[in-house]
C-alpha cells in the first residue's frame, strides 16, 4: 500500500532519521481540503507496528508479541451523495481514483489497485449505497516491514466508524480489517498480528496475542532498559501479489494436514507426541516452516516471560534465535536483512534483533539499551553504509477515530 510521504530529516552527526513535519491528521486534512474543496467531517489515525516475535505464526492460530510504534497514517473523510467514492493519497504520482463500492472490486485497475485497501474497508462498514470523499496521508513507508497496510486500514475503519456513529471494540476492529485484507478487495493470506497491533496498541507496552482465541494482554516494555530501534533496509515486498508470502501459507497448512492425519491445518493444534513422532517424515520444504513456526511459539512464549520478569537480555536472546530460524527454516529473509542483522547482533548496547514483518525485504527491528543509541547507529552505518532509514522509536498508542 503506498500512501506515505517521509517527513524525515537526517541528523548531521550521526546520519540517522527523526521525524519531523505536520501531523498526519492534519496533513490529510489539508489534503482532503485542497482536493475536493470542502471540508472533511471525520478523521481516523492508526499506528503502524514491529513484530518483537511471532514470525508468520499467526495464520497458524498461533502466539504473537508485537507493538504498536510511533509512526502514524492519517485518514480524513465525509459522507457524500451519489454513488462515486472519491480516494486521494498525498503520495506524488497517484491521481483520485474514483470507485463504486457496489460495483466491487472488479472495477481496480493497475493504476487504482493501491485504494483497495481503504474501498474495501468503506465497503464492509458502510450502508449499500453510500459514497465517501477520503484523503490518506502518511509516514509508515510502504514494503518496510512494519505494516503500512494495516495502518491505512485500521486508521479508515476508525474513522468510517466515528462518522456511521458505530463503536465497536479495537479487537472487533482488527478481525475486519483482517476480513477486508484477506478478502477481494486486496487478496493478502495474512493473519491477526497487523491490524491487531495497530488497533490495540498502547503507550509503552507490548501485545501479547493468542491468534486462536484472541485471547491478548500487555506486556510492559520496560523504556527505560529496552529502546526499539527499527532499520528499514528500503528493499520493499509486497504480501499481496509475491514474495512468497502465500507460498509458506500453504506450505504450514500442508504440514500441519500430515502431522494431523488430516485433522487440522492449523500447526498450532498440532500435539507434541503428533509433531514429535511426524516431523521428520514431512517433506520439505514444508518441514522447516513447521519446524519454525513450532518453535516460534515458544520463543513467544518464553520472551514474554522474560518481558514480565525484566530480563531484558534473556529476551533479546529469543529475537536473535527467531531470526536465525527466519534465515535458515524459513528462508524468507533478503541478503540485505541478513546483513543488518548480523551487524546489529555483534554491536554493543543491541540485546537482539530480526528480521520484522512477513520478509523478502523491509525491516529489521533491535531490542536495544537506549543509552547506546547513538554508538549503535555510527557502528551500523559504518559498517553498511548510508543506504538505510533509522528510527529510535516507543511503544504508541493504538487507533483512533474523531470528528472534526
Amino acid at each position: 500500500m503506498r500512501t506515505h510521504r517521509e517527513l524525515q530529516t537526517p541528523d548531521s552527526a550521526l546520519g540517522y532519521d527523526i521525524r519531523m513535519g505536520i501531523d498526519v491528521t492534519l496533513r490529510a486534512t489539508q489534503l482532503f481540503l485542497s482536493a475536493f474543496d470542502a471540508a472533511p467531517e471525520y478523521a481516523g489515525s492508526a499506528p503502524g507496528r514491529v513484530e518483537l516475535l511471532g514470525n508468520h505464526t499467526d495464520y497458524n492460530g498461533g502466539f504473537v508479541l508485537t507493538a504498536a510504534v510511533d509512526i502514524r497514517t492519517g485518514v480524513s473523510l465525509r459522507r457524500v451523495s451519489g454513488g462515486m467514492t472519491r480516494i486521494i493519497t498525498e503520495l506524488p504520482g497517484h491521481q483520485t481514483a474514483h470507485i463504486n463500492l457496489s460495483a466491487g472490486p472488479a472495477q481496480l485497475t493497475a493504476e487504482t489497485q493501491w485504494c483497495g485497501y481503504v474501498a474495501g474497508v468503506l465497503d464492509y462498514f458502510s450502508p449499500p449505497g453510500a459514497a465517501w470523499d477520503v484523503a490518506i496521508a502518511s509516514d509508515v513507508p510502504d514494503g518496510s516491514g512494519i505494516s503500512s497496510s494495516a495502518a491505512v486500514l485500521v486508521a479508515t475503519a476508525s474513522a468510517v466508524l466515528t462518522a456511521l456513529g458505530k463503536s465497536i471494540s479495537p479487537m472487533e476492529i482488527a478481525v475486519a480489517c483482517r476480513a477486508v485484507e484477506n478478502g477481494p478487495w486486496v487478496g493478502a493470506p495474512v493473519g491477526l498480528l497487523d491490524q491487531f497491533s495497530s488497533a490495540c496498541g498502547e503507550s509503552g507496552m507490548a501485545l501479547f496475542l493468542d491468534c486462536k482465541t484472541f485471547d491478548w494482554k500487555r506486556v510492559p516494555l520496560h523504556a527505560d532498559q529496552l529502546g526499539i530501534l527499527i532499520v528499514n533496509t528500503n528493499i520493499k515486498h509486497a504480501l499481496a501479489d509475491g514474495g512468497g508470502y502465500a507460498s509458506r501459507r500453504k506450505e504450514c497448512e500442508a504440514a500441519a494436514l500430515q502431522l494431523s492425519g488430516g485433522r487440522t491445518s492449523l500447526l498450532r493444534d498440532i500435539s507434541l507426541i503428533e509433531y514429535s513422532d511426524g516431523i521428520e517424515s514431512v517433506e520439505q520444504p514444508a518441514q522447516n516452516r513447521a519446524r519454525h513456526v513450532w518453535d516460534e511459539n515458544g520463543r513467544v512464549q518464553l520472551g514474554t516471560s522474560c518481558l514480565e520478569s525484566g530480563d531484558i537480555v534473556g529476551f533479546g536472546a529469543q529475537l536473535n534465535a527467531s531470526h536465525a530460524s527466519c534465515r535458515l527454516l524459513f528462508e524468507n529473509t533478503c541478503s540485505e536483512i541478513d546483513n543488518v542483522q548480523a551487524i546489529l547482533e555483534h554491536t554493543d548496547g543491541v540485546y537482539g534483533v530480526k528480521l520484522s514483518g512477513g520478509g523478502w525485504g523491509g525491516s529489521v527491528v533491535a531490542v536495544i539499551n537506549p543509552t547506546t543509541v547513538d554508538s549503535i547507529v555510527t557502528k551500523l552505518k559504518s559498517d553498511y553504509g548510508d543506504r538505510l532509514s533509522i528510527l529510535a522509536t516507543s511503544a504508541s498508542a493504538g487507533a483512533q477515530g474523531m470528528a472534526l
